[in-house]
């Protein structure tokens, strides 16, 4: 409390709010939140997007998540979370469910989303935790692989990827390639040593999943695989490395130039494989632009990298915007966009 000079009259202090993702590096009281500092997923519940900023311990977030209910223990006072609110004691930080919206709305949790966007959205912030040993990170994910499993039903989850949702969750890129982690296939998330994020999928699928081999090593929900390899079928096209890594934002494919790379960074893969390497495009999904006069055809794409005769790599991913002059037709513009690549079957590993 504070006293309001000599009137008699105090006023109740005001209580530090729980912190944002964005706020901890920089916030000049950060002690009075250990636990935040030392890795626990901060987040203040309007700006739950930036959650993926902050590196968090795999061990806590998977505790957060499965756990329905939270009592935050904070210097000042408590916080509670639930799957239908967050509440301060001091009443100042307040989010309750709305009547009409889904079963919860919690960011956290990601029970309002289908179950394809709620793993890649919860990959997109775990790969960026901080592990002691790489390898942990798949086994640290089981319990919530367990869950999910439960509402995946029939479904095939190996290295960290559901069959089911397999065309949009291999849509995934690393801004800072590094050597895949052994053990694990290229085509996961989980070859990457840091963190990553997904390309969002587009409406029509445009590659097809042919077979998907492996086995597994130990209990299901560890997710590790002794051997795991995917056959894909579907639109490809050949380019080098220089273009296919372009840092601007936009970048001739083909010569007409009406088909252009939409810019991602080059993301070290340039440095990686060297500008002339020859490397697989293959186009995942296709869209169309809702414009009236200027009919786009926008797509999602994999990089591959052949390492040795049929036998690829992952390496990247890419978004395409395709368009022609004159031509206005849907059906029109898509036949002209898919005639540029060439059906192929790859085995990817």
């Amino acid at each position: 409390m504070r006293k309001l000079g000599s009137t008699g009259l105090y006023a109740r202090k005001f209580l530090d709010y729980f912190p944002g993702v964005i706020d901890i590096p920089y916030r000049p009281n950060s002690a009075d939140w250990p636990l935040l500092t030392r890795g626990w997923v901060s987040f203040h519940i309007y700006d739950w997007l930036y959650i993926k900023l902050m590196p968090f311990l795999a061990q806590v977030c998977q505790e957060r998540r499965l756990s329905p209910r939270v009592i935050h223990f904070a210097k000042h006072q408590l916080f509670w979370e639930c799957e239908s609110c967050f509440l301060s004691e001091c009443g100042h930080q307040v989010w309750r469910l709305a009547r009409h919206d889904y079963p919860s709305r919690n960011p956290v949790k990601g029970q309002h989303e289908d179950a394809g966007t709620r793993w890649r959205h919860l990959i997109e912030t775990y790969s960026r935790l901080q592990f002691t040993k790489v390898g942990d990170r798949l086994p640290a994910l089981a319990g919530i692989v367990a869950r999910e499993m439960r509402e995946r039903m029939g479904d095939t989850y190996i290295a960290g990827m559901w069959k089911s949702t397999l065309l949009d969750d291999l849509a995934f890129y690393s801004k800072q390639p590094t050597p895949a982690n052994p053990g694990v296939p290229t085509w996961s998330w989980a070859s990457c040593r840091d963190g990553v994020d997904f390309l969002c999928p587009d409406e029509v699928h445009t590659a097809e999943l042919v077979h998907l081999d492996f086995e597994y090593d130990g209990a299901v929900q560890l997710g590790a695989s002794l051997a795991a390899s995917i056959r894909l079928k579907g639109p490809t096209l050949y380019s080098n490395a220089a273009t296919l890594t372009h840092k601007s934002s936009s970048v001739p494919l083909v010569d007409d130039g009406v088909c252009t790379l939409v810019g991602l960074d080059d993301c070290g893969l340039r440095a990686m494989l060297g500008t002339e390497s020859q490397l697989l495009l293959m186009v995942l999904s296709t869209s169309l632009s809702p414009r009236k006069h200027a009919k786009v055809v926008r797509g999602v794409a994999i990089i591959l990298h052949e390492i040795s005769t049929g036998k690829l790599v992952k390496v990247g991913a890419e978004r395409l915007k395709f368009s022609k002059l004159g031509v206005t037709d849907n059906e029109e513009l898509m036949e002209a966009f898919l005639s540029l690549f060439t059906e192929r079957e790859v085995d990817i590993f």
